[in-house]
């Protein structure tokens, strides 16, 4: 079965949903499925050949929404090629004319919301989300035709209800997850990440890693481990991720008012085996978000059997607790605090378990295979429903 994922950017300062994409597409490819991308970017992108699965881009667009007519038309011109579409978003072209397109060629399609239609952002922006609204007489239609709207928790589904006024969809809950680290002895990696860093042996780290954004709470996390880690010389912070909104300026001043210059590191975006060093070798994994929808990194977290500090903001946050392997709080310094001086006083035999117990909770729950296999079944569903 061949599928045509549809999704703004093959950056990967993108984020979670496209590192997901890759990774379910290739669990995908080893039942016979493939899939290829169509994309928002510029032909001559640089991200375009470094995707490690097919990707065209029919960009530039136009304005906020990214509009392009050519990508109605590519899927016009090669949707005979496909059995089904995976349109990755809303609030933008490759949504609206992604979708728009495929119904137009008769390709059945299911849409990934990615959390945008999370209430957060209804009630930070009240302005915005009006725009939104008036933007849904577009927007909801593609979203009404799909076979089914996917989210990736049951939390999302329901906090999603209702929040526009207009065309009603069909949804479906479907497991979702990330890859694992290398097979490989990590201790190699670990050292060369740490020797970066200019870390000793027996200086510890807990560690953000995501897109540096409002939402993400760093600056919550350094007040937070201010209040509780400030007087454990050993221990430092390290803040990984692309900065799209130029936060490091402001994030590095809260540092130093904080008494922690030297040992706050921002390293930028990480990836291949040098962001699996940075998980692994992590005390923990630290995500002070005031909203996740998913949170791929702290699946990712899990597979490197890493504990995670994570707030109530994450949709996921019933099923991390479950995990054994999580301590949950609010996304305020004070509670970040806590939870972190909660970790901090665990005695090793704890510690232990809940590395033991990252790794089987990401087993059960978060794995690739489960993800792909949920979105195969509902591929295949639309097909046939079309016949």
């Amino acid at each position: 079965m061949r599928v045509l994922r549809i999704i703004p950017t093959v950056d990967p300062a993108y984020g979670g949903p496209l590192h997901s994409m890759n990774a379910i597409s290739e669990e995908m490819a080893r039942s016979g499925w493939e899939n290829e991308v169509v994309t928002l970017d510029p032909p001559n992108s640089q991200w375009l050949a470094q995707n490690p699965v097919p990707a065209t881009g029919v960009g530039p667009g136009r304005g906020s929404v990214g509009y392009t007519s050519r990508l109605g038309q590519w899927i016009s011109d090669n949707a005979h090629r496909f059995d089904a579409a995976v349109v990755h978003g809303v609030w933008h072209w490759a949504s609206v004319g992604g979708g728009r397109g495929c119904r137009r060629s008769g390709l059945p399609y299911v849409l990934y919301t990615h959390g945008m239609l999370d209430p957060y952002f209804r009630q930070i922006k009240p302005f915005k989300h009006w725009i939104k609204q008036a933007f849904w007489g577009t927007q909801g239609p593609v979203l009404q035709h799909a076979h089914r709207v996917l989210f990736t928790a049951q939390q999302e589904a329901e906090a999603a209800r209702g929040g526009f006024i207009g065309p009603k969809y069909r949804e479906a809950v479907v497991a979702y997850g990330a890859s694992t680290p290398p097979k490989s002895d990590p201790s190699a990696r670990i050292a060369s990440f740490q020797a970066k860093l200019k870390l000793t042996a027996d200086q510890r780290y807990f560690l953000f890693l995501s897109r540096i954004h409002p939402k993400k709470g760093v600056d919550v996390l350094i007040e937070a481990f201010r209040r509780s880690a400030a007087a454990d010389f050993g221990l430092h912070l390290v803040i990984a991720g692309p900065d799209p909104d130029d936060m490091i300026p402001e994030l590095r001043r809260l540092a130093q008012t904080a008494g922690l210059t030297g040992r706050v590191h921002f390293v930028g975006p990480l990836a291949g085996e040098e962001k699996w060093a940075a998980f692994e070798g992590a005390e923990a994994f630290t995500l002070i978000t005031h909203q996740e929808n998913f949170g791929v990194v702290l699946a990712e977290a899990l597979a490197a059997g890493t504990p995670v500090i994570a707030t109530r903001r994450t949709n996921i946050h019933i099923e991390l607790s479950k995990t054994g392997a999580a301590i949950i709080c609010d996304d305020t310094s004070a509670s970040a605090g806590q939870a972190i001086a909660t970790f901090l006083a665990l005695t090793e035999d704890k510690l232990a378990e809940m590395r033991r117990a990252a790794r089987a909770g990401y087993e059960k729950r978060f794995t690739i295979r489960a993800a792909a296999q949920d979105l195969m079944a509902v591929l295949q569903e639309a097909k046939d429903t079309l016949r």
